[in-house]
């Protein structure tokens, strides 16, 4: 031990123009994970999230680096390097480059459970932090440092790491199209745990069998094989050309009430028909929705659209698309979500610029060839694939510098609030997602914050939310962020000061199906987009 010990020395001192670089950007990757909770930002702070990303990869990258480097001091692959002439076995070298690789991830994610600690995190949730923070920083360093194993020198690394980057879409499409689903079948999170953890095995594998068989070719066989096991895995909860879906939920039933159906309205939209792209005998429709008869507390969203043509006399023609309508927004011209005031039915009040609404959507298809159709009339048939979210309160939490609450998983603390912009400075820690069942269903429930003042009955709902991307494990469940509040007109000094923090879970419950017809309609006046589509 005492030998790989030295040997993981020696590869230090000798990258030590490296491991400072490493070490620089750590430092500054904690003072920007922690200025935050002492200042309040007024402007909108895209730029410091990107400025703090960027050194968070950086950081997460040079360490990665640092375990390449001391492997290819010593690389496996060559036969004149300067350790093979040495008393060095292949035992103890393997240990000196775990070492290296294990200090590649550890520090960072040290720094991570720090950065937590100085910005309020409490105690309980530090091992939780710490081990995220390992999972998602082994998953960063072990993949590189197998490639750095069955390489010689950093050319070759670079125009292999080049090379797997590369081929990774094309593998990802085969198995999309063909295995994916069928050998990790089940619950969604399992092809996330799975391929998680072959990520890590496969790589500690690699890195192994070349620096104790010293047999390359094999070694770079176990990396294909790991790779293609890899994407197998991931692809088995999210196959090409579909959305995400919930864990299957037999045995709760339809959360709605007995006496409660939805129901679906649909009508060809103002874009109407349109030929696209330019030239080529096809055209699309947009379609409107609308959704009615849902609980107070419930929206929907939409998943998929299926659609399909039927001419009289003619056999029906279905869509090669499935359309997505990526946001659901009421024809108000404010565009404000819907959900915005389902909150205020769940609170019982009013929200600051809200006004009664309709859920209207669209979603693009491609029609039947356009010119033998044209003038035909035609029944469209749409096939709605609906997912009903439900809200519920979680906790409030006064203004008060300190004050904390639990809203589910969510832990939050009141920093800061001030009327001159309006804004409410909230931190926020969610704990390790990694560590717990059903983690897709976990990931999907949100979290909405609602400034409500009880005794005037208003309400602002938070915008800017507590949603930021941080590179890294821990970390990127620590949030410090200024919400800025819709319609603050109203917002001010002494609204604020007899406010609190209203946090509501937004929970994917279930989906639904509807089928829509639209009768009617007709291929004519159809517009040309001169090569752009809808």
């Amino acid at each position: 031990m005492r030998l790989s010990l030295h040997v993981a020395a020696k590869d230090l001192r000798a990258h030590s123009l490296l491991v400072g670089a490493w070490c620089a950007a750590l430092v500054t990757d904690l003072v920007l994970s922690t200025g935050w909770a002492h200042m309040f930002v007024v402007t909108w702070p895209m730029a410091y999230d990107l400025k703090r990303l960027a050194v968070s990869l950086l950081a997460a990258l040079l360490g990665a680096f640092v375990a390449v480097a001391a492997i290819h001091t010593d690389p496996s692959v060559s036969t004149t390097a300067f350790w093979l002439t040495r008393p060095i076995g292949r035992g103890t070298l393997l240990a000196a480059k775990l070492l290296v690789v294990a200090l590649a991830a550890v520090v960072p994610a040290l720094e991570q459970l720090v950065a937590a600690a100085m910005v309020g995190a409490v105690a309980t949730d530090a091992w939780r932090i710490l081990v995220e923070a390992l999972f998602f920083q082994a998953l960063i360093v072990l993949p590189l440092a197998a490639i750095a194993a069955i390489t010689a020198d950093a050319g070759r690394y670079a125009l292999s790491v080049v090379a797997a980057l590369a081929a990774l879409p094309v593998v990802q499409t085969i198995v999309s199209y063909t295995v994916a689903g069928r050998i990790f079948p089940g619950r969604p999170v399992t092809g996330l745990f799975t391929a998680a953890g072959l990520v890590a095995t496969t790589s500690l594998v690699v890195l192994g069998h070349q620096l104790l068989t010293r047999k390359t070719r094999r070694s770079a066989a176990l990396a294909v094989v790991s790779a293609i096991l890899v994407l197998v895995a991931f692809n088995s909860f999210t196959p090409a050309g579909r959305q995400l879906r919930l864990p299957a939920r037999e045995d709760r039933g339809s959360v709605l009430p007995t006496d409660t159906r939805p129901e679906i309205q649909a009508r060809v939209g103002a874009g109407g028909l349109s030929r696209v792209p330019a030239g080529v005998d096809r055209a699309r429709v947009l379609v409107d929705f609308e959704v009615t008869g849902l609980p107070s507390d419930t929206v929907a969203y939409p998943l998929a659209v299926r659609a399909s043509w039927s001419f009289p006399g003619g056999p029906s023609v279905e869509s090669k698309e499935i359309g997505f309508a990526s946001s659901w927004w009421t024809e108000a011209v404010t565009s404000q979500p819907l959900f915005e005031d389902a909150i205020g039915r769940l609170l019982g009040t009013s929200m600051l610029g809200s006004r009664p609404k309709s859920l209207a959507a669209g979603a693009g298809f491609e029609l039947a060839p356009l010119d033998e159709n044209r003038g035909r009339s035609a029944t469209l048939a749409l096939d709605v694939e609906l997912l009903l979210v439900r809200l519920r309160e979680a906790g409030r939490l006064p203004l008060q510098p300190g004050r904390e609450i639990w809203a589910g998983a969510h832990h939050l603390v009141a920093l800061r609030a001030r009327s001159d912009w309006p804004g409410v400075r909230i931190g926020h820690l969610r704990p390790s997602l990694i560590l717990r069942g059903g983690m897709w269903h976990d990931a999907a429930s949100g979290l909405a914050l609602v400034v409500l003042h009880k005794s005037l009955g208003e309400a602002a709902v938070a915008f800017g939310g507590l949603e930021e991307f941080s590179f890294g494990g821990g970390l990127s469940h620590v949030r410090h962020r200024t919400l800025s509040l819709g319609y603050p007109a109203q917002v001010n000094a002494e609204w604020l000061s007899g406010a609190e923090v209203v946090a509501v879970t937004v929970e994917p419950e279930e989906t639904i199906r509807r089928v829509v017809r639209i009768e009617g309609v007709r291929f004519e006046n159809v517009r040309q987009l001169d090569g752009r589509g809808l």
